[in-house]
């Protein structure tokens, strides 16, 4: 009979993510934004949505991960782009047509598909090259992209710039499932465990990157007199839960990944790489500034580019000691939560 110390470890992270997309199902099908749609589209783009959702969300869950590569091989990132152009035209075939979906289909196939041939064709090393570069700023560009933009879902009032400045469309979706599948699957050349695993030390590590955080939105916007933008919803619980689980469910995520787990994680690598001590540290925080300041421009899920910019540097300064996916997205989450709140009592004002 097995003993505690020896029994297999709860799937958390598998459990936290199907229930996210149970949630995701549950709120774009009856949500009431989207019951002006027919019955049949709402299914086919919640299906849509979803299956662009499991594709980055598997990604982050070291077990599932581990079974794609092992059973997908070396061409699963061109199984990915056949996927996502399938799934996705199939979605707008009943608004644009038969006929606009296939060359819709055969578009998104062509910009999907070029991320992973080029390093089949190319033989990159296994260190950050521009090709990579060239993906990370594909994905970030991917929702305002003709054929990419468009809303499948969207909600009352303003988010701002970033990931989602239209709400949940083709291309907010799929750019966090391309990014996935391409540093996971193809080029996981960072040095940065990008995971939902909890490792030890992992409190203390959110805690500082969410009072950093915080901190820094204070400063560099919401104290200097810049109003926070793209609040929390202040009416509706359907409304109010999409934009959580918007804001932490996907946005937090694919931020993190882009600006902390690769942008950072691959300029420290670089510009680090042969330094030692202070050396070392001030090439970091130079890479920590540079992706927050990548980060402040792309758009924070609700933030001005100055209260941005302070936001994303705590979270970056708390990464350069424990390069750690993991807290940083969870605190990133936090402070969406945290900095309205504050703003409604009155101590970010």
């Amino acid at each position: 009979m097995p003993t505690a110390a020896n029994k297999p470890n709860a799937p958390v992270a598998e459990i936290v993510a199907i229930a996210a997309l149970l949630l995701w199902a549950l709120l774009l099908v009856f949500s009431p934004a989207a019951q002006s749609l027919p019955a049949i589209r709402r299914v086919l783009l919640a299906a849509a949505a979803l299956w662009h959702l499991l594709s980055f969300y598997l990604w982050l869950v070291p077990r599932w991960r581990h079974h794609v590569i092992e059973h997908r091989g070396p061409l699963l990132g061109i199984g990915f782009a056949f996927g996502a152009a399938f799934v996705g035209a199939a979605a707008d075939a009943f608004r644009l047509g038969a006929v606009a979906a296939v060359g819709l289909f055969f578009l998104r196939l062509l910009v999907y598909s070029l991320p992973f041939s080029l390093p089949l064709i190319m033989r990159l090393p296994p260190r950050p090259h521009a090709v990579d570069w060239g993906v990370v700023t594909l994905s970030l560009l991917l929702p305002r992209l003709p054929g990419f933009d468009g809303s499948w879902f969207s909600w009352p009032g303003e988010i701002g710039g970033g990931l989602l400045h239209q709400g949940l469309s083709p291309g907010s979706l799929g750019a966090p499932a391309l990014l996935a599948t391409y540093f996971y699957g193809v080029r996981p050349w960072t040095a940065a465990p990008l995971d939902l695993r909890v490792r030890p030390g992992d409190g203390r590590t959110v805690v500082a990157a969410l009072l950093l955080a915080c901190a820094g939105a204070w400063m560099t916007g919401i104290r200097a007199g810049v109003p926070w933008t793209g609040s929390m919803p202040e009416t509706g619980s359907w409304v109010w839960l999409v934009w959580l689980l918007s804001g932490a469910g996907l946005a937090a995520l694919f931020e993190e990944l882009a600006f902390r787990g690769l942008v950072q994680a691959g300029l420290t690598k670089r510009m680090a790489q042969g330094r030692k001590g202070w050396s070392a540290l001030a090439a970091a925080a130079a890479a920590a500034t540079i992706a927050s300041v990548l980060h402040a421009t792309y758009g924070p899920f609700g933030m001005s580019w100055r209260a941005g910019l302070g936001f994303s540097l705590g979270i970056g300064l708390a990464f350069t000691r424990s390069n750690r996916y993991f807290p940083a997205a969870l605190a990133h989450a936090l402070g969406l939560l945290a900095l309205p709140l504050l703003a409604s009592a009155g101590l970010a004002r």
